[in-house]
């Protein structure tokens, strides 16, 4: 199912498709249960997607969303509000096995946020709470964006990395490149377009680094 063929878009200066606001219909009210092979939206796919979708006062509910994403699985529920101008999504989602390489691939706000990461390899483990409106196109506002979490990554290695370089230069220790690293957990909050990462350890050849 491909819900592309579903939005409304519209043609950019540059030739290429831009989504227009997704708007729940007023006065319906529905409840139905989902399932789907394989269900494209936007750049994203989702295969063996289930779950309970409700549609009532321009929202709509997401419950028990279960799907493979990004090479790994995910888990969703929330809501999607389209009452006022700039549409509202408050959601929950948990996922498990996506690569430090897929996440980045299909996530250009952590790339944005995070840039070092594009050096790192490992899987990542995470459960986010997310709440945004959305700009024309349905891109979040970084704005508005709360996004608050933990973040797993396990099998950690770092490839090429200036930052890494200068900070094992000032602890007196080996180069961390291409080094295996302890899993690391990531307990952050974005808000206002401001990262937060509360402290936390990295344990590096038996040696506690904070």
């Amino acid at each position: 199912l491909n819900l592309n063929d579903f939005l409304d878009k519209t043609s950019s200066r540059e030739d290429t498709l831009v989504l227009e606001t997704v708007r729940i219909p007023e006065n319906i009210a529905i409840s139905t249960n989902l399932s789907a092979d394989q269900l494209f939206y936007d750049d994203y796919s989702f295969t063996n997607f289930k779950g309970i979708a409700q549609i009532e006062n321009e929202t709509l509910v997401l419950n028990n969303i279960n799907t493979d994403l990004w090479g790994g699985t995910a888990f969703l529920e929330g809501t999607y509000n389209s009452a006022s101008e700039q549409p509202q999504a408050d959601f929950t989602l948990s996922y498990s096995n996506v690569s430090v390489k897929n996440l980045l691939k299909y996530s250009n706000v952590l790339k944005t946020l995070v840039p070092v990461a594009e050096n790192v390899t490992g899987n990542t483990f995470a459960k986010l709470s997310i709440l945004s409106t959305f700009n024309e196109g349905m891109k979040p506002d970084l704005a508005t964006l709360n996004l608050s979490g933990l973040l797993n990554v396990v099998d950690v290695a770092v490839q090429e990395s200036r930052l890494l370089n200068v900070i094992s230069q000032q602890l007196n220790i080996s180069k961390l490149d291409g080094k295996k690293l302890n899993n690391l957990v990531f307990d952050f909050d974005l808000k206002e377009g401001k990262l937060l990462v509360k402290p936390f350890n990295i344990y590096f050849n038996d040696a506690l680094i904070r």
